[in-house]
């Protein structure tokens, strides 16, 4: 019950500015200037996106090497490399939303774009990770359950390089003067 608690006030901590996102489509003008305050929320949530990832993959393979077998600490590491992927998603869709497109290259439309896709592939990535998870957890076959967490296991790799590709992606349009 305590680890239920603690995921759902770190949930609650991590979505809350999003609520006040959700408000701002009411007024244009307002709209537009908190696109500009979330622009400069965007970044820091995407450090959410990256740590948390990178936190759960060097768990995972300290695991491997005590070789301990998944428990809660682990369970609740899934749960906050999604939630940090998806509000660096949500928090980026929000921004993609409420850019002017036509003021854009196409160079820096097309790196947007490919963000944008890269966003909501990790966030899915990680979704696939915690149903394999849950899966692990339901299954009493070791040997079906060691073949679901490596296929875990390397699923978090590839996704933590994922991430950082993302995050050169995001860098290039940030400081690369395309957005």
């Amino acid at each position: 019950m305590k680890r239920v608690s603690l995921i759902l006030l770190i949930s609650f901590v991590l979505l809350l500015p999003l609520g006040a996102l959700a408000g701002a489509h009411e007024n244009a003008e307002g709209a537009k200037e908190l696109t500009i305050e979330v622009m400069k929320v965007h970044p820091p949530f995407t450090h959410f996106g990256i740590a948390f990832p990178v936190a759960l993959l060097v768990l995972e393979i300290a695991y491997l090497i005590l070789r301990r077998k998944p428990d809660s600490i682990e369970f609740t590491f899934i749960v906050l490399a999604l939630l940090g992927v998806l509000i660096a998603t949500l928090s980026g869709y929000y921004v993609y939303a409420h850019i002017d497109e036509e003021g854009l290259s196409k160079e820096g439309l097309e790196l947007l774009e490919s963000h944008e896709l890269l966003g909501f592939i990790l966030t899915s990535v990680y979704s696939v990770v915690l149903g394999l998870r849950i899966a692990y957890s339901l299954i009493k076959d070791e040997s079906k359950k060691n073949i679901i967490r490596w296929i875990y296991l390397i699923v978090i790799l590839l996704s933590v390089f994922a991430g950082f590709f993302q995050g050169s992606l995001g860098g290039e349009l940030a400081y690369g003067g395309l957005v």
